[in-house]
């Protein structure tokens, strides 16, 4: 794993997670919802700028 994403996946999964669960109301949905996000998040090419990630993920 990229080390840029795994310091982004570090930094916010907790607060994803939280997020997501707010809105299901299901931990096992949420987790899926935060996994399919890093999955697209990885897939997009966007740890490369990992600058414009974290202003937006902050």
């Amino acid at each position: 794993m990229n080390g840029i994403l795994e310091k982004i996946m570090d930094e916010h999964a907790e607060h994803l997670l939280r997020l997501a669960y707010f809105y299901v109301k299901n931990s096992h949905a949420a987790e899926d919802i935060v996994q399919e996000v890093f999955i697209k998040f990885s897939q997009q090419g966007y740890e490369e700028r990992e600058s414009y990630v974290l202003i937006y993920l902050d």
